[in-house]
């Protein structure tokens, strides 16, 4: 695979392929989490996700000033927690409130289910429920009452063999066979099941799950319009958001799902008059919530001693209860000036032409400099050493001068805003190496199908925008089926990765019959490394191999996909222009597709 854009030869002068610094606080590079004391930090939080594994449910208090490393702790945390989709429910937001809205548990649920996909989640893991369902209970289950018409094969209980073998594996590829189940007798088999399994009485157990939101998730799945009924009945009060999340928590770990891990950022933006209602959210999680639940706090020093009563009266009634719960307290401060050399070679090495020489461009005496001028929190020396190199630059030298340092410094207190140099659209080898690893150990085959369909979405959802292509859709439920309109002419669009015939046979079912019917003019397979029975499946199931084209892409080129749209981690922090998405599709073999050339 070529590199789509040239190096800057400027940068090779200081020993780097381009400026690894953030131009503001917003964290970037989330893979990167260096210092002995920020290490530690971590430790402490994976130790309280490793409790909520169990069962537990563990608050989590974290305290530090503006720039020490907060944000980018809880999303370094989010980053690794999500290398594995499927095992953890992961949700960081900043401040849950508004002017208009209390930040009770409707207003927590409607962030949680909306930060993981919504619609399309509570779909997905409803299909994973059932298929579980399906699969515990399959000597038991009445194939002929399952199926309300044979579909491909000419016995119920063939279909029914072949649905469990797919739906072992992927259990969401279930919602591609929807039209063909008895959807009253599947409400009867999971509610017997799960009513043996939890609580449906007690809504203050920790393994409660609410029957109506069973049968409301089930109709979700069924028909997607019905998600506004859903989620308008679990944020209509505290009470239904409470019962909403503890049955959408339960019913994911019953699926496998490790833990549920809530991370808050920016307590203190909460305005005053919604801090009580908001604590007193957290404090009936930790004490009624779901079992595996990981709550994790963020705040500002003087806020939590405002709020818990610290040194001084509390300013709310919940505040110190709530702070008797939390079982770990995490306090972030200055960095002493070893931890700032080791923060700052941590960046040059993810870039570094040789990282052996980190931190060179910078010596350790203009770090100090950096340290001593600009402060000791993370966030003001990672900025001034941006402002630095690209001073370097500018000036065309070999290293970064302690002239340049002060000079940055100077600017950064004047306010002066920094030219932000576009990131390249390729990954270096190291980082490419490091996303087609964390490809790769995504469990499910469905979940890996959809990340890599989701990333040509927005692709495609580019050139649109550009009008190389007229119109792009997925199928409901199911993104790596993606259906494109290029003037009359109707394309479909597999994604597919680590497949094997079985699998690909049910996950695509929809786009199979649309293509047989003809309502596509053709039909193009991507075809990621791992997947295997393609020619069988174009023989036996498409049957017209004339109108299909099969587009193998190798493993750095997924990996790049997934670097430059940010799918499933923002890995470069800006969104995708027309003009890079263009460049993509002819580096996939998508030319044609989209229009270029």
């Amino acid at each position: 695979m070529s590199e789509v854009r040239v190096v800057d030869e400027r940068y090779l002068r200081l020993n780097v392929y381009e400026n690894p610094f953030p131009v503001t606080g917003t964290p970037q590079r989330l893979w990167i989490l260096a210092t002995d004391s920020r290490r530690e930090s971590f430790r402490t939080l994976l130790q309280a996700v490793s409790l909520a594994e169990n069962g537990d449910v563990v608050g989590v208090r974290i305290s530090g000033a503006y720039g020490q490393g907060k944000s980018h702790l809880f999303r370094h945390l989010e980053y690794e927690l999500s290398k594995t989709p499927g095992k953890y429910l992961v949700v960081y937001t900043h401040s849950p409130t508004d002017f208009r809205t209390t930040p009770d548990a409707a207003r927590i649920f409607h962030i949680f289910i909306s930060k993981l996909g919504g619609r399309s989640f509570l779909r997905r893991l409803t299909a994973a429920v059932v298929s579980r369902v399906l699969y515990e209970k399959a000597p038991l289950i009445d194939a002929k009452r399952l199926f309300k018409k044979t579909g491909f094969f000419t016995k119920p209980e063939k279909q029914f063999s072949d649905l469990l073998e797919a739906v072992h594996a992927a259990p969401e590829t279930l919602l591609n066979a929807l039209d063909e189940l008895n959807i009253s007798y599947l409400k009867e088999e999971v509610m017997d099941r799960l009513g043996d399994r939890f609580d449906f009485d007690n809504p203050y157990a920790r393994d409660y799950v609410d029957e109506g939101y069973v049968e409301r998730m089930i109709d979700v799945m069924q028909r997607s319009h019905a998600y506004r009924a859903f989620i308008g009945q679990a944020t209509a009060n505290a009470d239904e958001g409470l019962a909403a999340f503890k049955t959408v928590v339960n019913l994911a770990r019953y699926v496998g799902h490790r833990a549920a891990v809530l991370l808050i950022d920016e307590v203190e933006r909460i305005e005053r008059h919604h801090m009580e209602p908001f604590l007193h959210t957290c404090s009936l999680l930790l004490e009624h919530g779901p079992r595996g639940l990981c709550l994790a706090l963020a705040c500002t020093p003087r806020v939590w001693a405002e709020i818990l009563g610290i040194g001084r009266e509390a300013t709310t009634i919940v505040g110190p209860a709530l702070a008797r719960r939390m079982a770990f307290t995490i306090t972030l401060e200055d960095l002493n000036i070893e931890d700032a050399v080791d923060l700052v070679a941590a960046y040059i090495r993810d870039v570094a032409v040789d990282p052996r020489l980190a931190p060179a461009p910078f010596s350790e005496s203009g770090i100090e400099v950096v340290w001593r001028e600009a402060g000791a929190r993370p966030g003001d020396i990672l900025v001034t050493c941006y402002m630095a190199l690209e001073e370097a630059v500018r000036r065309g030298l070999d290293h970064v001068t302690e002239e340049c340092v002060r000079e940055a410094i100077a600017r950064k207190r004047a306010g002066v805003v920094p030219s932000i140099r576009r990131p390249r659209l390729t990954p270096l080898p190291e980082l490419r190496r490091r996303i087609y690893d964390d490809f790769t150990k995504i469990p499910s085959v469905f979940e890996r199908s959809r990340t890599l369909g989701l990333a040509l979405l927005h692709v495609l959802q580019k050139l649109q925008e550009a009008g190389r292509i007229d119109a792009v859709g997925t199928q409901r439920g199911a993104e790596y089926l993606i259906r494109v309109w290029r003037g009359t002419e109707r394309i479909g669009v597999v994604v597919v990765a680590g497949a094997n015939y079985h699998q690909l046979r049910v996950m695509a079912a929809p786009f199979a019959r649309a293509f047989r019917r003809k309502r596509f003019h053709r039909l193009i397979i991507v075809q990621a490394p791992g997947t295997e029975g393609i020619d069988a499946y174009v023989e036996k199931v498409l049957r017209d191999r004339t109108r299909v084209t099969i587009k193998p892409i190798e493993a750095e080129d997924v990996a790049t996909l997934l670097y430059a749209t940010g799918v499933p981690t923002s890995y470069r922090n800006v969104e995708l222009l027309a003009e890079e998405a263009i460049q993509l599709a002819e580096l996939l073999g998508l030319s044609d597709l989209a229009r270029v050339g």
